[in-house]
């Protein structure tokens, strides 16, 4: 299970979507097949480690949802969802907000879109454990998660009061999912 005895953070980029319907609006893509099985995957690793969430966070945009959506079928217990439109819409001081609404939270799940996802974690994460940095250098693919423990209540997330523990990626496979907290 993961400790949260300071508050932990964590900052999932949506699946990978699909391009398939000419004419779509990109709110309106789904996941393709890929980002159903990163995100169900994710989930399952998530589930195992016993992760109970405080507050979720998720864009409205459909590829969003749905990675939710197949995150959570790992059967972890969570939250309710608060489904911001400004996770979408806007740049990361959306995110700050959002994360901020809950000040008592422990363990958040942020669900959202690049390049606000990597700019907002890279805003936070004052510091870095190595490994997290070598795998930022790859870039922040889709389904990819970020954990970040918080020196501040998430009430007073501001610049720099993180420490990046782990860039989770699809391609990480089985490696572990449970970070040194």
């Amino acid at each position: 299970m993961v400790d949260t005895a300071l508050p932990t953070l964590m900052l999932l980029r949506h699946a990978h979507s699909s391009w398939d319907v000419a004419g779509q609006r990109d709110h309106d893509r789904p996941l393709d097949e890929r980002g159903r099985r990163d995100a169900e995957d994710l989930g399952k690793r998530m589930a195992a480690d016993g992760l109970r969430f405080d507050a979720i966070f998720c864009s409205t945009a459909v590829r969003a949802r749905e990675t939710l959506q197949a995150v959570q079928g790992g059967a972890f217990p969570s939250a309710a969802v608060e489904w911001r439109e400004a996770l979408y819409a806007l740049g990361e001081e959306a995110y700050y907000a959002a994360v901020r609404s809950r000040p008592q939270a422990r363990l958040t799940l942020v669900v959202g879109h690049n390049p606000m996802v990597a700019a907002f974690a890279a805003s936070l994460a004052g510091s870095r454990e190595p490994q997290a940095v070598a795998a930022l250098e790859h870039g922040y693919p889709t389904a990819a998660l970020a954990v970040l423990r918080s020196s501040l209540p998430l009430g007073e997330l501001a610049p720099g009061c993180c420490h990046l523990i782990r860039l989770i990626r699809p391609k990480d496979g089985e490696r572990g999912f449970t970070p040194t907290l």
